[in-house]
């Protein structure tokens, strides 16, 4: 199976998100497969608002933020499976199994590892990880047990 390699152009045909909402910022995908992983580079210049807004003064690149990066790869991941039959957006239902296991700042660089672990009408269910690599290496950041997610919730009006 071919691997497809997909960066922030790639992903802007595919997502919905725009500019500060669009945190991933690349992707490795092998045609087939459920499973992706994808990447986002935690900057001063592209997460202002994000880093000084949580705490002032620790500069922690918040947990929410962290899971919308696992959404985005999730709705990537449908995206790349179903290229013709997801319509809508993606919404999340809920989470389960949420572990933060070290802090993520600035300058970290995170892997989004993301599984596709069942699929039923429409729903569909990950788990997975995001490891930060640091100057200390990569160390899992954040442990996801289940994330269930919506591919084809209609657009509100």
């Amino acid at each position: 199976m071919a691997k497809i390699k997909l960066d922030r152009k790639d992903i802007k045909k595919l997502l919905p998100h725009r500019f500060w909402m669009l945190f991933i910022s690349s992707a490795i995908y092998e045609e087939g497969s459920k499973e992706i992983i994808a990447y986002k580079k935690i900057s001063w210049w592209r997460d202002f608002p994000f880093l000084f807004g949580h705490f002032f003064t620790e500069v922690f690149y918040p947990g929410v933020c962290q899971y919308e990066c696992f959404n985005q790869a999730a709705a990537l991941l449908v995206k790349l499976m179903n290229p013709t039959s997801v319509n809508g957006l993606p919404k999340v239902v809920g989470y389960e199994g949420i572990k933060h296991l070290t802090p993520v700042k600035a300058g970290d660089y995170l892997e989004i590892h993301v599984q596709l672990d069942k699929a039923k009408m429409g729903v569909y269910f990950f788990s997975g990880e995001i490891s930060k690599r640091d100057a200390r290496g990569l160390l899992r950041a954040v442990e996801i047990k289940k994330m269930q997610g919506v591919a084809d919730a209609p657009k509100s009006k």
